[in-house]
């Protein structure tokens, strides 16, 4: 069982630390309720009967974790953005160019897919795509 995994440039956090995470935020707000204080490791420890070690742990993965309302809003702004920048970055190519580019990195198509759909091969897709990539390296620097 993983506990971290990069997919696609992100990190993601297994369900079974997440669901740590949750239990140990439930219970620091319960014995805070009940001892009207603030409770520190140990406390969290005895009552949940985990490891201060484990607890260390699961609040490094998860510390900049935002609640699921935050993480939807910030999803829309950042694919809105990046849709921006990639209409930007698109913007010198040729219509072929375009819609190659389109399909492979907006829709992710493999290039055999795109060369169905376009009624061209896969190895012209392939050089399309090279030169694309150079173009595009080039507008960036």
């Amino acid at each position: 069982m993983y506990n971290l995994v990069l997919i696609n440039g992100n990190i993601k956090v297994s369900k079974d630390i997440l669901k740590l995470y949750k239990k140990i935020n439930e219970a620091s707000n319960y014995l805070m309720q009940l001892y009207g204080r603030e409770i520190n490791k140990n406390d969290l420890s005895k009552f949940l009967e985990i490891d201060e070690n484990i607890i260390d742990y699961v609040y490094t993965v998860c510390e900049d974790m935002v609640n699921v309302e935050d993480v939807s809003n910030i999803v829309k702004v950042s694919e809105f953005d990046n849709n921006i920048m990639f209409d930007d970055i698109l913007y010198n190519l040729n219509p072929l160019e375009k819609s190659i580019m389109n399909y492979r990195y907006r829709y992710d198509y493999t290039q055999s897919e795109v060369g169905r759909i376009l009624g061209i091969s896969q190895v012209k897709v392939s050089r399309i795509e090279s030169i694309c990539k150079k173009k595009i390296l080039e507008y960036i620097s």
